[in-house]
C-alpha cells in the first residue's frame, strides 16, 4: 500500500520516472526479460488505485494478462499461465474494484475474471470470487453458487487485514453484493 502511495506522489512531481517504475514492473512479467515478477500485478495494481494518470495509461496492460493471445490481427493478450501470478494478478483487479468499481466495470472483464473460477488453485478461484462480487457481475451468479458449500479456507490480504477466510464466504459474499 505504500508503494502506491510513494510512486503516486512521485508521479505528480515527475510523470516519467513514475512510468519508468511501472515499465520495469511489465517487464519482469515478459517471459523475455528472464526472471519472474513477482509481486509485480499487486504493486502495479496499488499504485493505480492511488494515480488516475497511471491508471488510464497502464490498466489495459494489467487487464490482459488475463487475456491469451486472439488471432494474428487481434494479439493483445499476455496470459500469465503461474498460478502464483494468477493470484497477484487477480488480487489487483479485486483491489481496483474496490477502489473504482465503476472505472473496473467500463472494461468488460467480467468474463476474463469468471474464468479463473475453474482454476484448480483455490486461491485463483477465491480471488476471482471477490473481484466478481465488487464488480457486482450478476451474469456470473449461477457459476458462483457452486462456492456456497466449499469450506476450503483461503488466505487474502483486503481491508489492511491478511484474512483466512471460506470459498464460501466469498461466494456468499459476492452474491449478496449482486442483490
Amino acid at each position: 500500500m505504500c508503494f502506491g502511495t510513494i510512486v503516486s506522489r512521485l508521479a505528480e512531481e515527475r510523470i516519467e520516472e513514475a512510468r519508468v517504475i511501472m515499465r520495469r514492473f511489465l517487464w519482469s512479467l515478459n517471459d523475455e526479460s528472464g526472471g519472474i515478477g513477482w509481486g509485480a500485478p499487486e504493486s502495479l495494481a496499488e499504485i493505480m488505485c492511488h494515480c488516475g494518470q497511471l491508471r488510464r495509461e497502464y490498466l489495459h496492460m494489467l487487464i490482459s494478462y488475463m487475456c491469451e493471445d486472439g488471432e494474428e490481427f487481434f494479439q493483445d493478450g499476455n496470459y500469465l499461465e503461474l498460478p502464483m501470478l494468477q493470484r497477484g494478478l487477480l488480487w489487483g483487479i479485486g483491489r481496483l474494484c474496490q477502489h473504482h468499481r465503476d472505472e473496473m466495470a467500463e472494461q468488460n472483464i467480467v468474463e476474463n475474471v469468471a474464468a479463473y473460477l475453474s482454476s484448480t488453485d483455490s486461491t485463483v478461484s477465491g480471488l476471482a470470487l471477490w473481484s466478481l462480487g465488487l464488480l457486482q457481475a450478476k451474469s456470473t451468479a449461477q457459476r458462483i453458487a457452486p462456492f456456497l458449500d466449499k469450506e476450503k479456507v483461503i488466505q487474502i490480504y483486503r481491508d489492511n487485514y491478511l484474512q483466512d477466510v471460506k470459498l464460501g464466504f466469498l461466494a456468499e459474499e459476492a452474491l449478496q453484493a449482486m442483490s
